[in-house]
């Protein structure tokens, strides 16, 4: 029996294409499928990604979650108060554990009426 190992140390795309959409006390976000960057031609292939959202205000970690690689990647965030502030990041990740570079942004809370 034959197997391929792919030396691949070289991190995968960034996030790119982010759309946020707002309501109440949710917010959805989506963004374009990564690609993992080839080394020397071989790539191990995207996994996914990890999304996390932080409170502003105190840093204080809501939720670190993976989120399986699709050709339309998405997630919805829910239970946000009021006004409140979040920080989120989205990094990529591929079969051999290589992290892309953070893609963080902001989101200023908006009252709900």
């Amino acid at each position: 029996m034959e197997k391929t190992v792919i030396y691949d140390i070289t991190p995968p795309n960034a996030p790119t294409g982010l759309s946020i959409k707002g309501g109440c006390n949710q917010l959805h976000i989506s963004w374009d499928s990564a690609q993992d960057q080839q080394n020397f031609g071989e790539s191990s292939g995207v996994k996914g990604y990890v999304l996390e959202y932080t409170l502003s205000d105190t840093g204080e970690v809501i939720n670190n979650i993976f989120l399986n690689q699709s050709t339309a990647p998405s997630h919805i965030i829910t239970n946000l108060c009021d006004n409140e502030k979040v920080n989120l990041t989205i990094k990529t990740i591929d079969y051999a554990g290589n992290f892309s570079i953070n893609f963080s942004f902001f989101r200023q809370g908006v009252p709900t009426t």
